[in-house]
C-alpha cells in the first residue's frame, strides 16, 4: 500500500522488509511530472516537464484477463 511504501512509517528502504498482504493494491495515475536533475539543489524541472496544478478528469476501464 501507499502506506507501506512510506519511509517515515516502516523506516528502511528495502522492499523485503514490506509486509505481505492478502489483497493487491493498484494506483492509476493520470500523469506523473519528473525529476529535475539539473542541480542537487531542489530545482523545478523544465518547463516542459512540469505538470501545472489545474482541475482536470480522466477515465480508465479495467478488463479481466481470462
Amino acid at each position: 500500500t501507499i502506506d507501506d511504501l512510506a519511509q517515515e512509517k516502516r523506516g528502511t528502504k528495502h522492499t523485503i522488509d514490506l509486509p505481505q498482504n492478502n489483497f493487491y493494491a493498484v494506483t492509476i495515475d493520470y500523469r506523473q511530472q519528473g525529476l529535475a536533475g539539473n542541480d542537487s539543489w531542489g530545482a523545478m524541472p523544465l518547463p516542459e516537464y512540469r505538470i501545472e496544478p489545474k482541475e482536470f478528469s480522466f477515465t480508465f476501464v479495467l478488463k479481466p484477463i481470462l
